[in-house]
């Protein structure tokens, strides 16, 4: 997967932005992930976490989504130190996670247009997410595309950790 990210990454530059963010290179491993999803990404550590995939066609698309949420580990704080404050409801947190998942996404289809034959997906290929290609936008994927089971997923994480701090801002 590393190899085919540095060998083309559709003008993603995600690997450096990643390390940039975390301040050293992201410590990726293939393994069972305990979000259930392809691949999960610890924005904090670094740690990112590839379910073993059908080829590593897929495996490298679900890397440069789960990088891309590395990348973006300022935004990641950002919200959940609004969370913890009260200041974003179940459905404004949820949003803005999704939003960023979005970004990785639309990340993963750039590369994947780009590089799939330098990666070696074989003819016919089509890109993991190919299902949103065609959101026009955010609010398009949000209402049209996104499943709600990972909504449901954000939705969970603020039910656990930002409830009482928002229903105490928010009698």
């Amino acid at each position: 997967m590393k190899n085919n990210i540095a060998a083309c990454d559709g003008g993603t530059d995600i690997m450096n932005a990643a390390t940039t963010a975390l301040g050293h290179e992201p410590n990726i491993q293939v393994g069972a992930t305990s979000s259930g999803f392809g691949g999960e990404a610890n924005s904090t550590t670094g740690e990112i976490t590839i379910a073993p995939n059908p080829d590593c066609c897929a495996a490298t698309q679900t890397l440069i989504h789960e990088l891309t949420n590395v990348s973006t580990r300022q935004r990641s704080q950002e919200i959940r130190a609004q969370a913890a404050a009260g200041d974003l409801s179940r459905e404004e947190f949820t949003r803005a996670f999704e939003e960023k998942e979005y970004r990785g996404l639309r990340n993963a289809l750039r590369a994947f247009d780009a590089c799939k034959n330098t990666w070696g997906c074989g003819a016919g290929a089509t890109a993991r997410h190919e299902w949103i290609r065609g959101a026009t936008d955010f609010d398009d994927y949000y209402n049209n595309y996104l499943g709600e089971s990972h909504k449901n997923y954000w939705r969970g994480v603020w039910d656990r950790n930002y409830r009482a701090a928002y229903e105490a801002k928010h009698p």
